[in-house]
């Protein structure tokens, strides 16, 4: 471990948890206050800059369990908490838990309603999912987003430090031997730049002003990084403008109430246009959203056509990577799944209905990996060769998708795959470790069965086409935890 790191006002030892500290320190940073910096270039993919010991875990949503261990904790430590992170106690967003603050003096062993709100505001700055044990096997389950989650809850001294980007350069995780939570690096890290990581899943998919409400109504901040003051490509959409085959990004949330879209070649739109963009947009996610809702009740054939009609209807009034483009691309890839799941329980007679869907599963979940590598980059998926697999990097934030598509592809006869896929998924084999594990076990079953399988006798690679997308899957192993 690095030298002991001290808070530079109060003398908190802040790496008292931690057993390993590749290259980071705690400095205060103009309107950041204190946050995690490099203290030089750190740019081997899956380094483990942090590993530390939880401070206080707890059963989520066990609030007298949470504050009865508070206070069986040492007063540094004690301290340390006290220490983190949080917005003013008397923000919008910490209001509801004053009222759960009276209520935990009345039956808790702390009375102290002041102290319980800034423990309360504390966990919810700062509080991870946590697992604290390794991966389990991969077991297909159903379900939609939300529907399954951690029971554990955590805090950690020096991790609480780790600032967030919407296009961090650390992943974490807590499913590790030990319990440690471990940051581990995808994107290179610069000497005194931040490290970083996301509070946000689907960060490709999402557009600047989801992102920001998300934010600001969870944490309580308006997100400045790069991604957000820049041009948001979640958001790219055809010009308008009679023979003008370019897209247009959105150069302005509109967090200030005016939605903003620029052409390169025609300029920016007008009032009407926008007009008529924003209602396309809220139209398709309307039915996108109705779809989703219909999913939770049941999924049939007809559900799969009805979703890959509005992926395709999206494709055409917005763009092929726009966001809810690829938002119902994940949809259909999930119905896929899910149908072929219910099949599989009523005998071999459905064997070929089955395969067949397993297959068009793993092409829709390759499209919207596709699809969101191109968003990540602002390319409108016009500039991208049919046969460039490698057209742009893979993105670590893809990697449960590609899992998920791996699990479909390998139900289905190697003969009728994909002749990029092979390719593609090799690609994401360094990412799909740092996310799950070097040495997890579905990964090697991954490698050995789809990237190992016939190399000699492979042809040439073609990239998928990015025009639909798979949401919410399947498996409780997969999910990576949240902070």
């Amino acid at each position: 471990m690095n030298s002991q790191v001290t808070d530079p006002d109060g003398g908190i030892d802040l790496t008292c948890l931690v057993e390993t500290n590749e290259g980071t320190v705690v400095k205060k940073q103009p309107n950041m206050g204190r946050v995690v910096v490099a203290t030089r270039l750190i740019d081997i993919t899956g380094t483990k800059l942090i590993r530390e010991r939880p401070s206080l875990v707890w059963s989520e949503n066990n609030w007298l369990e949470f504050l009865h261990k508070f206070q069986s904790c040492s007063s540094s430590l004690q301290g340390a908490v006290l220490d983190m992170f949080h917005p003013p106690l008397d923000s919008d967003l910490l209001l509801p838990d004053r009222v759960k603050a009276h209520q935990l003096a009345s039956f808790g062993t702390i009375q102290d309603i002041d102290l319980i709100h800034k423990l309360l505001a504390i966990v919810k700055t700062n509080g991870h999912q946590y697992y604290g044990i390794p991966d389990v096997s991969y077991t297909e389950t159903f379900g939609f987003p939300g529907m399954h989650a951690t029971e554990l809850c955590a805090l950690f001294i020096y991790a609480s430090k780790v600032a967030h980007s919407c296009i961090p350069n650390t992943a974490y995780t807590s499913k590790t031997q030990d319990g440690c939570l471990e940051y581990k690096l995808i994107r290179p890290i610069p000497d005194g730049e931040m490290v970083t990581f996301s509070y946000l899943d689907k960060l490709f998919v999402t557009p600047t002003h989801i992102r920001r409400e998300k934010l600001l109504k969870s944490k309580s901040f308006l997100c400045k990084c790069q991604r957000c003051i820049g041009p948001d490509f979640c958001r790219l959409i055809h010009c308008p403008t009679s023979g003008c085959n370019d897209c247009m990004a959105c150069v302005d949330p509109g967090d200030g109430g005016v939605t903003r879209w620029s052409c390169p070649n025609c300029g920016e739109l007008d009032q009407n246009q926008v007009l008529t963009q924003t209602q396309k947009e809220k139209a398709i996610q309307d039915e996108l959203n109705a779809l989703k809702m219909q999913a939770m009740f049941g999924v049939s054939r007809g559900s799969i056509t009805t979703a890959k009609a509005l992926a395709k209807k999206a494709s055409v009034q917005l763009s092929p990577v726009h966001y809810l483009v690829i938002s119902a691309t994940e949809h259909c890839a999930t119905l896929c799944a899910s149908l072929a799941a219910q099949m599989s329980a009523q005998g071999p007679a459905f064997r070929k209905g089955l395969l067949s869907l397993r297959l068009e599963a793993a092409e829709l979940g390759f499209a919207f990996v596709s699809a969101s590598e191109c968003a990540a980059v602002g390319c409108n998926g016009k500039e991208c060769s049919v046969h460039d697999v490698e057209a742009h990097d893979p993105l670590y934030e893809c990697s449960s998708e590609m899992f998920f598509a791996c699990q479909d592809l390998m139900q289905a006869p190697p003969n009728e795959w994909p002749t990029y896929a092979p390719l593609m998924v090799e690609r994401y084999l360094p990412n799909m470790r740092i996310c799950f594990g070097e040495e997890d076990a579905d990964v090697r079953e991954i490698e050995q069965k789809v990237v190992n399988y016939n190399v000699a006798e492979s042809p040439p690679m073609s990239k998928p086409q990015a025009a639909s997308h798979r949401s919410g899957k399947r498996n409780r192993k997969k999910n990576r935890g949240k902070k």
